[in-house]
């Protein structure tokens, strides 16, 4: 059985300079979108707010199974984390209010 991932801002001591993220597997979550579509392209992007490294993928839609989606999608993720995408590459994606539930490659 495969969980659901989600990415969590942790507010370390309430101080506005440090982000600290942590992955974590939430069960019973409903993800009310989910489409199929094609990597675009994947680029890195520095924060001067973050000492994470992430990645931004631009995925083109192919197909909605549910949800209102755009035919271009972008979305972010931690390098070197759980989740790694390639261009060219298909892949099945369920989100909720922006956040990866899961991601499967076709």
């Amino acid at each position: 059985m495969s969980l659901p991932i989600f990415l969590i801002k942790l507010l370390v001591f309430s101080s506005p300079w440090i982000d600290v993220y942590g992955v974590t597997r939430i069960p019973s979550v409903t993800c009310p979108v989910k489409f199929t579509g094609v990597i675009e392209s994947v680029n890195s992007s520095i924060s001067s707010h973050s000492p994470l490294e992430k990645e931004v993928a631009k995925i083109k839609v192919t197909s909605i199974d549910r949800g209102d989606v755009a035919e271009s999608k972008t979305i972010k993720y931690i390098k070197g984390g759980p989740l790694s995408l390639k261009e060219g590459h298909e892949y099945t994606v369920e989100m909720k209010d922006n956040f990866i539930c899961k991601v499967t490659q076709k």
